[in-house]
């Protein structure tokens, strides 16, 4: 019996052994592996985030615009109209008998009333008036420099005082500059004001230009155009350039000779395009008509001769009197090639006067070009 008590207490303990180390086993930590169709996640480790930090979700980024590496400058336009806009005109051209032919832009360089447009805007006026943002109305008393190729004059105005802009004298826009085209206060038309890049430079058979990508109005010619210091770098003086859309813009540089030609003895004048205005003023004496002296001559021409009053004109009676306009075409040799009538005087003497003088101008040799002389009669 003794045996069989001892087998059976053997057996007893080894069952007992064998339940302790099963529980120590489940008690043990078990890695845990990812799933093949599962993604992993913190929420599966064994060591889970600090409390607050909470679990890092896996979320597919939302695509954000990239920032842009070179951001668009601009000008405070609303500045430069402000400043500019006093010293910028509204210009209205009449004909001899009081019709308005044309309005345009022009902006005042000096408080002496001295302002600048475009020679196309005055073409064919025999007055004009200044109107200025205030409501300002002066009379203009003509031209005292024009260039009729680059397409630029200088008129004066009857004031005592005025706003003005400063012109940029010393250097020239770079092409890619930023640039504002102020119109008048006055002409919505113009939609001042505007801004864009300048366009590379470029060049004619008078001087360089630059190009505005934009479209505006006819009468936006003869308007200023400013840099961000509010000083004047051009004025446009075309509404079209190479491209459609674009307008052409002469640099305040090609300004300078012109203001320069003028001299403090030079008088403003009425009619002409071209600021020469020729009247031949005979004496009473036949024998020795006296012209009146002409106004000073555009820096190109080197010998102009006035008309002589023709003697069957003076004797006859009454005298005949009349004004005309006539154009002279040069050689690049500096010769009159052809002289055309644009508007007669009414009268063929004083036609065939005219003509025969202005067939004996000369100008300084180098290119081709045109100049539209008016020519009063008066006996």
């Amino acid at each position: 019996m003794k045996n069989p008590c001892r087998i059976l207490s053997a057996a007893l303990c080894v069952s007992l052994l064998a339940i302790g180390g099963c529980k120590r086993k489940q008690n043990s930590p078990v890695p845990r592996t990812q799933s093949p169709d599962k993604p992993f996640s913190l929420l599966d480790s064994p060591n889970p985030p600090p409390p607050g930090e909470g679990p890092v979700e896996n979320k597919s980024a939302t695509p954000q615009p990239a920032p842009s590496l070179n951001p668009v400058p601009h000008l405070d336009l609303a500045k430069l109209a402000k400043d500019a806009g006093p010293a910028v005109i509204l210009l209205s051209v009449f004909d001899p008998s009081g019709k308005l032919i044309t309005t345009g832009n022009g902006f005042f360089v000096s408080e002496t009333g001295r302002f600048i447009t475009s020679a196309r805007v005055i073409a064919g006026g025999e007055n004009a008036v200044a109107k200025t943002a205030d409501g300002k109305i002066y009379n203009v008393t003509g031209f005292l420099s024009v260039s009729s190729p680059l397409d630029l004059a200088v008129l004066q105005a009857e004031v005592k005082r005025v706003p003005f802009l400063s012109l940029n004298k010393t250097t020239t826009p770079a092409p890619g500059a930023l640039a504002a085209v102020i119109g008048s206060p006055l002409k919505s038309k113009t939609r001042p004001p505007v801004e864009a890049a300048l366009s590379a430079k470029l060049f004619d058979a008078n001087s360089e230009w630059f190009e505005l990508p934009l479209t505006l109005d006819k009468e936006a010619i003869g308007a200023p155009v400013l840099d961000d210091k509010g000083e004047v770098i051009g004025i446009v003086t075309s509404t079209t350039g190479r491209a459609e859309a674009s307008i052409v813009v002469r640099p305040a540089t090609a300004l300078l000779p012109l203001l320069d030609s003028i001299s403090a003895t030079t008088v403003p004048r009425w009619p002409g395009s071209s600021g020469l205005t020729v009247s031949p003023t005979p004496s009473p004496s036949p024998k020795k008509p006296t012209p009146t002296p002409s106004p000073k001559l555009p820096s190109r021409l080197v010998f102009n001769p006035q008309p002589a009053y023709p003697m069957a004109a003076r004797r006859s009676n009454p005298p005949i009197k009349g004004s005309g306009r006539f154009r002279i075409n040069f050689s690049t040799a500096g010769d009159a090639r052809s002289v055309d009538v644009i508007q007669s005087t009414g009268s063929s003497l004083l036609d065939t006067a005219a003509l025969s003088a202005l067939r004996l101008w000369k100008c300084a040799p180098g290119q081709e070009w045109s100049l539209s002389v008016p020519i009063t009669f008066r006996p």
